[in-house]
Order: structure tokens, then C-alpha cells, then sequence
């Protein structure tokens, strides 16, 4: 659902309060604004999400808008930001760049560095926020380049700037869904394009394209190393290994036909049926194995065994400590 701050829906003298209070939640980070002397504070936010990309429509009046370190100390999200200039012009600074733009140009900002945007005359900008993290392996090669120009007439801007555009304003008129997975993924991967040159453009080698069996290979092992880990959450496996959380879950049920969070409670029931099989275990409480695969209580670890193995921990137990002979008594 889409949310809107409008300044001017309050009196002058609460504009700042409101602003900042309701800015909180967009869970967009922080900053400092100045106005100059005679300009009344004026500012209006539309905010989408799709998916982890926060998209932003934000009018105002001239003004500085700065990211500083108390600013980032309060709350440092590490976002990625990309500024489209809709209309106005302004100036950013950041690690040492500049960018001046104008109508249909674009810079990108690191939020967990100081930078400074100055608007000398009324504006408005577009504005995709999402975790650095989904970035990776490129986080640093982006983020050096940030308050760098990107213009809309040439390379890479010219395919990417108007279709950000349009997402924005598709968005605003409800002709694509809040929440699309498919799109935002889209937004990232155009987003990292205008910064990461191909390995040829680079004058290296081009590297193969892994196989997504590699990738598979890959990420089970990831997870096989943190199965003890009850807070284990399909998030933090798609940051460890680089990859989008849709993309894997697409790789779970195309590699093993059944969803990421069965395949991680299939495979801490298997090991927990191993170690309870296991004779030099025999003293270990069931409760220890199941906490050291993962399951926090003794209910739902009894219900999940069983439904998987048809006996309960305890009778699987009983069952190797007392086997049933035949009458020949082999």
C-alpha cells in the first residue's frame, strides 16, 4: 500500500515534526534538511515497495539535505540509493564526486557515508532504495562510484534511466502490484548495470556462467554448515550466497522438488536420526540432539520426526536398544 507524507497537510509551525515523524516509517534513513531564509518547508513523499526496492516520488522546495555521521550513527540501514531527476536540477556530493543534474539525469548515493544533496530551486526526484547487500559481489564497485552523473542520452542510462521511470510512475497510477518480486528484481539488476562493466569491457577474462547445479551445490553446503542454527531464515541463506530469495526458491524446486524450508527440516531430521542411532550418542537426551539440528522444543521436534520417520524419537530408541528377534532367535 502505498503511503503519502504531505507536508501541507499540517500547519507551517509542525511541518518539520510531522515531516520527520512520519518519514520514520518509510524506513528511509535519515537526514539533515535546511531551508534558506524566506522558504517555507515544503515537502511531499510517495513511497512504493517492490519487494526489498523502496521506490520514493519526493517534491519539496529548494533546500540541503545532508547525511551525516550523527545521522548515520542514529540509524545506518545501508541502502543504496539512485536519484532520478524528474524535474528541477541539483547538485550531490559524496567521497569526493560531485554530480550535477538536471532534468532526466541520475546519481546514486551509499547511506551508510555522508553525502550532501543541494536543491537551489523547487524539485522532483524518483528514488530506489534497497540493501547494498543485494549487490553482492559488486557492493564496493558500486559504491565507489556513487554522485557520479548518469545520463539518460547515452550507454547504459539510456536503456535503464526511462524504464525506472516508468516503474515509477506505473507504481503511482496502481498499474503494477505492490509487492512484485519480479520487478524489483528487474529494478536491482538495472540498477547494477549502469555501475559493473562486463569482464570484457574490464580487459579481463570473461569468466564462465556458473551452472545453477553449481550455485545448488554451493548453497546446500552453506546450509549443511549452520543446520544448528534455529534462526536459519531463507533471507540470511540468500545473503550468504549472493542470490535473491525468489531465486532460491526456484533452485529448491527445481533441484529437489520441494520447497527451501522442507529441505532444511528433511535434511536436520536426518541428522538427528543418525546421531539418535548412533551407539556413542546413546547417553545424549533427545532433547540435546534435536537443539544441536536446530529444533528449540520437544514437541515440535517429536511431531516433525514422526511424521517423517512414522515413530516417535523415543521409540526409535527403544527399538535399537530392544530389537525384535525372530522365533529362531537370530
Amino acid at each position: 500500500m502505498a503511503v503519502v507524507i504531505d507536508s501541507d497537510s499540517v500547519p507551517e509551525e509542525d511541518r518539520l515534526e510531522y515531516w520527520s515523524t512520519e518519514l520514520a516509517r518509510t524506513f528511509i534513513n535519515p537526514v539533515q534538511l535546511r531551508f534558506g531564509a524566506g522558504v517555507a518547508f515544503r515537502r511531499k513523499l510517495l513511497a512504493h515497495s517492490l519487494n526489498q526496492v523502496k521506490v520514493f516520488r519526493l517534491t519539496g522546495a529548494a533546500s540541503v539535505m545532508a547525511r551525516t555521521p550523527a545521522t548515520i550513527s542514529a540509524f545506518d540501514g545501508d541502502y543504496l540509493s539512485l536519484m532520478i531527476q524528474l524535474r528541477g536540477h541539483c547538485s550531490q556530493a559524496q567521497g569526493g564526486r560531485s554530480a550535477q543534474l538536471g532534468a532526466g539525469d541520475a546519481t546514486s548515493h551509499d547511506s551508510s557515508e555522508p553525502f550532501v544533496v543541494r536543491s537551489p530551486a523547487p524539485f522532483e526526484v524518483l528514488i530506489f532504495a534497497f540493501p547494498k547487500v543485494l549487490l553482492r559481489p559488486h557492493v564496493e564497485e558500486v559504491c565507489s562510484q556513487t554522485a557520479v552523473r548518469i545520463s539518460s542520452d547515452a550507454g547504459a542510462g539510456s536503456v535503464a534511466l526511462p524504464f525506472l521511470r516508468r516503474v515509477g510512475d506505473a507504481l503511482q497510477d496502481s498499474a503494477i502490484a505492490e509487492d512484485d518480486v519480479n520487478i524489483g528484481e528487474s529494478v536491482v539488476h538495472l540498477i547494477k548495470a549502469l555501475y559493473v562493466r562486463p569482464p570484457a569491457a574490464r580487459g579481463g577474462r570473461r569468466q564462465p556462467q556458473r551452472h545453477s547445479g553449481d550455485i545448488m551445490r554451493r548453497i546446500r553446503s552453506s546450509i549443511e554448515e549452520r543446520l544448528g542454527d534455529p534462526g536459519l531464515t531463507p533471507k540470511t541463506i540468500a545473503e550468504l550466497n549472493y542470490v535473491s530469495t525468489s531465486y532460491l526458491h526456484r533452485l529448491f524446486a527445481k533441484h529437489e522438488g520441494m520447497s527451501l524450508g522442507a529441505w532444511v527440516r528433511a535434511t536436520r531430521l536426518r541428522r538427528c536420526r543418525r546421531d539418535l542411532m548412533d551407539p556413542s550418542l546413546a547417553d545424549r537426551r533427545i532433547i540435546d540432539i534435536a537443539s544441536d539440528w536446530g529444533f528449540p522444543t520437544a514437541s515440535h521436534f517429536s511431531r516433525a520426526f514422526r511424521n517423517e520417520f512414522g515413530c516417535s524419537p523415543r521409540e526409535l530408541r527403544r527399538g535399537l536398544r530392544h530389537p525384535t528377534v525372530d522365533d529362531d532367535g537370530a
